[in-house]
């Protein structure tokens, strides 16, 4: 499986831990594994292969922070990691993943909408929903021009609206 590029084992009851062996696939380009039982933690390894463009592993059952591995990342367009048990906080390290166009996050995430997150401005979508997100929403969301979607749903954000978020050409 040396020149495996997709790797779609979505809808299944696979379960168990997600290999280590799958980073060994060094020429993965888009992996979904979503919607399965698979529990423990993301392989770093995965974040490192140089041709990931998609990694999807939504409704799952994976715990602990957000993989520190995740800012190794060079070439991400879409992360995938909704409904599952991730917990703490969003990790400034986001904001390195400047090919990210849309990142899915709902779980049960704390702290307040990092700064940084503003400084990525490719994404298109942005979902923070049924998180314990705090605090208000920057005015720096001007910044992410090319947003078209934002789910903050189901937090506890507080504080005005910012009028900037009007101003977003494509939201």
């Amino acid at each position: 499986m040396k020149s495996l590029k997709y790797l779609d084992l979505s809808n299944n009851s696979f379960s168990g831990i997600i290999p280590n062996e799958l980073a060994a696939i060094t020429t993965l380009e888009d992996v979904n594994l979503n919607d399965n039982k698979f529990h423990g933690t993301i392989p770093s390894g995965l974040f490192e292969l140089p041709t990931l463009f998609s990694l999807q592993v939504d409704n799952n059952f994976l715990i602990g922070g957000l993989p520190k591995a995740l800012s190794e990342s060079t070439s991400l367009y879409m992360l995938g990691l909704n409904n599952n048990n991730f917990t703490g906080s969003i990790p400034d390290s986001i904001s390195t993943l400047k090919t990210l166009v849309a990142v899915g996050l709902n779980n049960q995430l704390t702290g307040s909408i990092p700064a940084a997150i503003f400084n990525m401005t490719s994404l298109k979508q942005l979902y923070l929903a049924n998180n314990n997100l705090s605090g208000s929403l920057p005015a720096a969301i001007i910044q992410l021009e090319n947003l078209e979607q934002i789910w903050l749903d189901n937090n506890s954000i507080e504080g005005p609206l910012p009028s900037a978020i009007c101003s977003l050409p494509l939201l």
